[in-house]
């Protein structure tokens, strides 16, 4: 994770750890509550509440309210978000050479081509 945020600082970007920490979590587990969110990545939820404002601002989360009462939110990640991480983790592995073990097939490439085509 050090690797990634050197790299993103080597750019100009300002993620902090718990920032791209909550990324990859919410891309791993999916829309999380704050309080959630919180006791995975053992943080308060306020902590949680103030590291996602400035990814609400950037388009990269997206804040819901919850149904289950009216301070509860939930958190997920938005399409720019999906993107911004499936790019931090191509970058990461092509740069540590685990993509040269993996062997991809023409059918992977268009498919792949196909989703990212969807995306745009």
């Amino acid at each position: 994770m050090a690797d990634i945020l050197q790299a993103l600082r080597s750019v100009g970007d300002d993620l902090t750890a718990p920032q791209l920490l909550s990324l990859l979590w919410l891309r791993s587990k999916g829309a999380q509550s704050v309080r959630a969110l919180g006791e995975d990545l053992h943080l308060r939820e306020s902590t949680i509440d103030a590291l996602s404002s400035p990814l609400v601002a950037r388009g990269l989360v997206i804040r819901i309210p919850s149904t289950s009462g009216p301070h509860d939110v939930m958190v997920i990640l938005s399409t720019a978000g999906h993107r911004f991480v499936d790019n931090l983790i191509y970058r990461q592995g092509s740069r540590s050479g685990a993509f040269a073990r993996v062997p991809v097939t023409t059918s992977d490439l268009h498919w792949r081509n196909d989703w990212a085509l969807r995306l745009a």
